[in-house]
Order: C-alpha cells, then structure tokens, then sequence
C-alpha cells in the first residue's frame, strides 16, 4: 500500500446543466467529489404530487418506499436513451392507499425509474444538500470574471 503525502480532497461544481450519471460514475471513481444541482423535469411537486426524491429506495430489499410506507417493488428493466433503467410499480399498493391522490393520477398505481448508476446521482444530491450555498459562491467567484472575459 502506498501513503500519498500531501493528497487534497477535490470537489468540483458544475452548473444544472453537467447532471450526467455517467459522468458521476468516472469523477467518484476518481476520487473526486461533485456538487451538481439537479435537473427538475417531473412537474409533479407543482401538481402538489409526491416526487421520486418523497420516496426512499431500500438497496438490500431492492425496493422502494413510499411516503405511506409501503414498499415498491421491482418490475422489469428497460432503457432511456441507451441507459439500462430498473422500473419499480405498485400496483396493488396504490389500490387502497389513502393518500393516492398525492401520489399519482395513474389508475395503475406509481412508476419509479432507477438507473442502474442511479447510487452516483444520489451521492451528488447530498453532497448538493451538504452544500446549500455551493451555487451562490460560485456565481459569486465565476460568473463575474467569466462575463468580463466573455466581453
């Protein structure tokens, strides 16, 4: 084993528009740490609906759970623009839930996608939580002399 002497920590901040679970994958495998806001595109929390972040996936049971406490369990795989996805359904959970009408419009129950590095893009968001203010001290420190460069 070799003891590297002087090794800094680096993390790395990149605007919304770097989330990539692959990219997550090779900078962790690096040694790296990233803070990266996530991209937003389910409309639901707006809708007053329950969001993929509302429920909690459980890596032994390979489940997810839902704010009722149900658990969600694994349906099959498919991909998303060459991504190999996991898909979660709940069917016959939904059917009695009491709080259905928050989570989903579907009559078929909830869907949750998971990629199969979906683990990279969980890192990312915590360290983002870790971290509130990441965006507003680089806007402070970046943008300011990327635009006077720019100009």
């Amino acid at each position: 084993m070799q003891q590297v002497v002087g090794k800094q920590d680096i993390t790395i901040l990149a605007d919304r528009g770097y989330d990539d679970s692959s990219s997550f994958k090779t900078v962790h495998e690096s040694g790296v740490t990233a803070i990266v806001p996530k991209i937003r595109t389910s409309a639901n929390r707006s809708k007053g609906l329950f969001t993929k972040e509302d429920f909690v996936y459980n890596k032994e049971k390979d489940v997810y759970e839902c704010p009722a406490g149900k658990d969600i369990p694994f349906s099959f795989v498919s991909t998303d623009k060459g991504k190999p996805l996991r898909a979660y359904m709940s069917a016959m959970a939904c059917k009695s839930c009491a709080i259905k009408s928050r989570c989903t419009t579907s009559t078929a129950g909830r869907r949750i996608r998971r990629l199969d590095d979906e683990d990279h893009v969980e890192r990312v968001a915590q360290a983002y939580k870790n971290m509130p203010n990441a965006m507003t001290l680089r806007q402070q420190t970046v943008e300011h002399p990327f635009g006077t460069v720019k100009q």
